[in-house]
């Protein structure tokens, strides 16, 4: 997992698809947190320019009181896109009565699959994403496309894989899902309809 921080990225235009507050920083006071794609077009479907050449991310604001936030963003994710080399999932998440952000990469190409998650929250003082828990697997997903090699299994790396990122997600929120191998291929959450985290896995699980 890498992070990005705010002068990563610059850009002519953005489009802002959905905010939310939470406390990403964990200082006791909620942040601002904005979904945005990289394009001035307000009109077109966001699905139909994710399809497309145009990226998304996530980039956070850091609460300075109620509804009062940094001017520039502490944090900005890793672009997202509908290409595969960009795939990807960002949920909020909340455990213990504390926020977090949790990135997965659902892979599977070849006959080969790769599945991993990070949990974090950030540390402004430090400048950094903390990460609070991460697991990865790789396993073989269909034997026929990779001439007959069978191991790692699932059924030996996915049950505990499922079990542990399972526990982040009640009541998760998912921003976004760029998926090649999910339907639809792009799950995104706008305003007024949430999507909810826990629909985007079962339909992982059940591949």
């Amino acid at each position: 997992m890498r992070d990005y921080f705010a002068d990563s990225y610059g850009e002519d235009g953005v489009r802002i698809l959905y905010s939310a507050k939470a406390d990403i920083t964990h200082d006791g006071i909620a942040d601002r947190i904005d979904l945005v794609l990289g394009t001035k077009d307000m009109d077109t479907p966001a699905e139909d320019l994710l399809e497309g050449i145009t990226c998304g991310y996530l980039k956070i604001y850091k609460g300075l009181g109620k509804d009062v936030y940094e001017q520039e963003a502490c944090f900005i994710s890793e672009r997202f896109s509908h290409s595969h080399a960009a795939n990807g999932q960002i949920s909020l998440v909340k455990k213990d009565g504390q926020d977090y952000l949790l990135l997965s990469n659902m892979y599977s190409m070849g006959g080969n699959s790769e599945y991993s998650y990070a949990v974090f929250y950030i540390d402004t003082d430090l400048k950094t994403a903390v990460c609070t828990e991460e697991d990865m697997i790789e396993f073989v997903s269909d034997p026929e496309e990779t001439g007959g090699r069978t191991e790692p299994k699932p059924e030996d790396v996915l049950p505990d894989f499922r079990q542990n990122l399972s526990k982040w997600l009640e009541d998760g929120v998912l921003f976004v899902s760029c998926d090649l191998d999910d339907s639809p291929n792009i799950c995104i959450t706008k305003e007024g309809a949430e999507y909810q985290a826990i629909d985007y896995y079962n339909r992982v699980w059940e591949r």
